[in-house]
């Protein structure tokens, strides 16, 4: 996360007549930059991720504009840390840091509810060669394609375990004095404003 704060001693409703518009237009084009450098590196399968990726910017203050980038699809921690021992050591290697919350397990990895995970059946059928039949309780049947071979019975959940491929972190990190630029620019230019009156 990137914070910058602007501090001074202004007349804050005047200065906000001039500062907000100028910092709304800059925090907007900043979340552009990142988000259009997430599509490019975020990792496609079915696209979801991708397409899914998106900014929001609003006003917190008087003076205040707030930006996000980021995304609403369950998986995507997975995607941006990894998941189990694998996915803490590429994560480190790429200089990512997950949030306090994520946690690596070190048995390896996660388990994915397969009844919230469709991209996760066509892929387990299209390329882990299974094939899933929903049993009517919840869970699924897994098969060895082309077999009556049983793999799992009633399975209601899939571990996962992978390597991270950070899409969000490294379009902040590599946008960071761009975003900078366009703040102090902003800053500047609502004050030249202010000053005119």
């Amino acid at each position: 996360m990137l914070k910058i704060e602007i501090r001074g001693k202004f007349n804050s409703e005047r200065v906000a007549k001039h500062l907000t518009p100028a910092l709304f237009r800059a925090v907007t084009k900043s979340c552009l930059l990142i988000e259009r450098d997430a599509k490019r590196n975020a990792p496609v399968d079915q696209g979801r991720l991708r397409s899914s990726i998106t900014h929001d910017v609003y006003q917190v203050a008087p003076a205040g504009v707030t930006g996000r980038v980021g995304t609403s699809v369950f998986y995507a921690p997975f995607v941006e840390y990894g998941t189990g021992q694998i996915g803490r050591r590429t994560a480190a290697v790429q200089g990512v840091r997950p949030p306090t919350w994520y946690v690596h397990s070190p048995q390896a990895g996660h388990y994915v509810p397969l009844d919230k995970a469709p991209g996760l059946r066509r892929w387990l059928e299209l390329k882990a060669g299974y094939k899933l039949e929903p049993t009517g309780k919840g869970g699924y049947d897994i098969y060895y394609k082309g077999t009556n071979t049983i793999l799992r019975r009633n399975a209601r959940w899939w571990y996962v375990s992978g390597r991270a491929q950070p899409f969000l972190t490294p379009a902040l990190l590599r946008n960071q004095m761009r975003i900078i630029q366009e703040i102090k620019k902003a800053v500047r230019q609502g004050l030249k404003e202010h000053a005119k009156g």
